[in-house]
């Protein structure tokens, strides 16, 4: 069995919501030659595989039908804008599905022992999606089709789906707002500072989800140690309770502190540790089984290296691309931990004691 599985093909650049977007086709580009630049496509701990492109069906599982005929029949007449910054090209409804199917792909590869792990740089993102509704650049949440092909299809019953987008994932906490067999945790820059506005402590779930949305709102200026402190504040306990059969990742690389459409201040080094963070999690609850889809990350020049880092670390390799340490404004590391606390507060009605 091979380490770690790369799913990355360039039909992901067929997608092009138009010149100047940050979403662009080079995104991809600046992954294929980061990954090659660091000997991380021939490697021996790594796989490379091309995406299969996601069947109707599967899609429907989260998408009602009628809202995916309408994708398709924008981008059959020449595409246009579906919200204010999210538009569809003449190629983006057939690189959507391929951006589901790389989604699952990587899981499949992972599922049938090939490879104890996956990352699937696809795009366009997704987690900004909703049942019916495209915005953020995403027009299907390839994160939440995963999450229910494991559970439909293949029978997980407890799946946690970590976000370390900048961006909220409004569209995966809408979906799965009152499912018990999910999870969701998202770390992201407050959203009374940044799009969408959405991801406060106290939004934890209801229903039968009720716990199962936690989030993390981070404020402006949050760099590397607490930002990782924060995640191992919650994940580990969290996990330790809801025992995850399979570890889902939405990654946003907009988090890195020269991205330009957030302020966050993570270095690359900090996306090395995230990455052992995830393996010790998907280590100790769910056989090693780690999927990580590709969100969002804008600095076309860094990402490439950002994603690699992760790469490196799901591999097991010591291929790290390194910057100078960033010092956090004073009071953020204060802030955050008042911030953890709080949210554990909100969490003990249904979790107990974390």
């Amino acid at each position: 069995m091979d380490k770690t599985g790369i799913i990355i093909s360039h039909n992901y650049m067929n997608h092009n919501p138009g010149l100047g977007h940050p979403e662009s086709p080079d995104r991809i580009k600046s992954i294929y030659e980061a990954l090659q630049k660091r000997s991380l496509l021939n490697n021996s701990n790594i796989k490379v595989y091309e995406p299969l492109i996601a069947l109707t069906p599967e899609v429907n599982l989260v998408h009602p039908e009628d809202y995916i005929n309408k994708i398709k029949v924008l981008c059959d007449s020449g595409g246009g804008p579906l919200d204010l910054d999210t538009f569809a090209s003449p190629d983006t409804y057939k690189t959507a599905l391929l951006a589901v199917g790389g989604g699952l792909t990587a899981a499949n590869k992972v599922l049938e022992g090939e490879v104890e792990n996956s990352l699937a740089f696809i795009r366009p993102p997704g987690h900004h999606a909703g049942f019916s509704k495209a915005r953020g650049f995403c027009f299907f949440n390839n994160i939440a089709v995963l999450a229910e092909y494991l559970n439909k299809i293949k029978k997980f019953n407890r799946i946690m789906i970590v976000d370390l987008d900048v961006h909220h994932g409004n569209g995966t906490q809408e979906i799965f707002y009152s499912t018990p067999y999910i999870l969701y945790l998202s770390l992201h820059q407050d959203g009374r500072t940044l799009y969408p506005g959405t991801g406060f402590i106290s939004d934890i779930g209801s229903g039968e989800g009720e716990g199962h949305i936690v989030n993390i709102p981070l404020p402006p200026g949050t760099g590397d140690k607490s930002y990782i402190n924060a995640l191992k504040e919650v994940i580990y306990p969290l996990s330790d309770l809801f025992k995850p059969e399979v570890l889902l990742v939405s990654w946003g690389f907009d988090t890195y502190h020269r991205d330009g459409l957030a302020n966050l201040q993570l270095t690359p080094q900090a996306y090395t540790e995230l990455a052992n963070i995830l393996l010790k999690v998907a280590s100790k609850h769910s056989g090693n089984r780690l999927i990580i889809l590709l969100e969002g990350g804008y600095n076309i020049s860094m990402l490439g290296n950002l994603a690699s880092n992760v790469v490196a670390a799901l591999a097991g390799l010591n291929n790290v691309y390194r910057e100078t340490e960033l010092v956090e404004e004073a009071g953020i590391e204060r802030y955050v931990k008042k911030l953890i606390q709080d949210l554990k507060i909100e969490l003990r009605k249904v979790w107990g004691q974390l």
